[in-house]
């Protein structure tokens, strides 16, 4: 099994050489391939490796936000419209499940030709609970509430992945903030992280800032690599300590 990354920018990327943070597992055989989150530009970016809506098995939403969500109706429509194409899997945590519906996808995709249309009109839908995991694969997919970001005493989740084969762990934390006292104990347990990391001149809390992940001790940058960056000019994550920056098309064997 195999991750790749379709895109490793932020949210507002304009680099017409990177798209937005989305990612692609491989599997061997008929296992499919499983998108990790659907954004507003992952149809091109997608495109740009070589895939297709057809070669969408699965998606999994770790958030609510439009570069994680906003290529959902893309990838609902084209495949609703095909006759040949299967109908994708959407696998999201149930506490967001409602939300994605009612307030990102309903008002675009509520009625057909022939009638009112609900999400399960256009995917396959599984959710899970705080604990629950589901298998890709060989690979055992754990998913983990992270704070994304909080407004007055609303907290805003999104959920990371742990991923388990029988050789090697990879923690893909997706929209974070830096939490430490937290999260250390899947730093320590992962052979690999995927950290999102914000390289903005001022930090917004809502991404773990480059400069926050530099202070985490060296046996933990020594085993990650920084995705989810803003455009411009980087630091040097080699020189910190860590693994680097992924790239657009990089894959790594999970």
């Amino acid at each position: 099994m195999r991750i790749r990354f379709l895109g490793t920018g932020s949210a507002f990327t304009e680099n017409p050489e990177n798209f937005q943070s989305n990612m692609f597992v491989l599997g061997p055989g008929d296992v499919g391939g499983l998108l990790l989150d659907a954004g507003a530009d992952v149809r091109r970016a997608m495109v740009a490796q070589g895939f297709g809506y057809r070669d969408v098995s699965a998606v999994y939403i770790s958030h609510l936000h439009n570069d994680h969500i906003g290529g959902m109706e893309w990838l609902a429509f084209r495949s609703y419209f095909d006759p040949d194409a299967p109908k994708p899997r959407l696998i999201i945590a149930e506490e967001i499940v409602d939300e994605l519906w009612s307030n990102a996808l309903k008002g675009g995709m509520g009625r057909l030709d022939d009638g009112p249309a609900h999400l399960d009109t256009y995917f396959d839908v599984t959710t899970f609970r705080d604990g629950e995991c589901f298998a890709w694969g060989d690979v055992e997919m754990s998913p983990v509430r992270v704070t994304h970001f909080v407004s007055a005493s609303h907290e805003s989740p999104s959920f990371g992945l742990m991923m388990r084969s029988k050789n090697r762990s990879s923690f893909l934390t997706t929209d974070a903030r830096f939490d430490p006292g937290n999260l250390m104990l899947l730093y320590e347990a992962a052979d690999v992280i995927f950290h999102d990391c914000e390289t903005v001149a001022r930090p917004t809390d809502v991404h773990a800032h480059f400069t926050q992940l530099s202070t985490l001790p060296g046996d933990i940058r020594a085993k990650m690599w920084l995705y989810h960056y803003n455009d411009g000019e980087l630091p040097d994550a080699e020189a910190a300590g860590f693994l680097g920056y992924t790239r657009p098309g990089q894959e790594f064997d999970l």
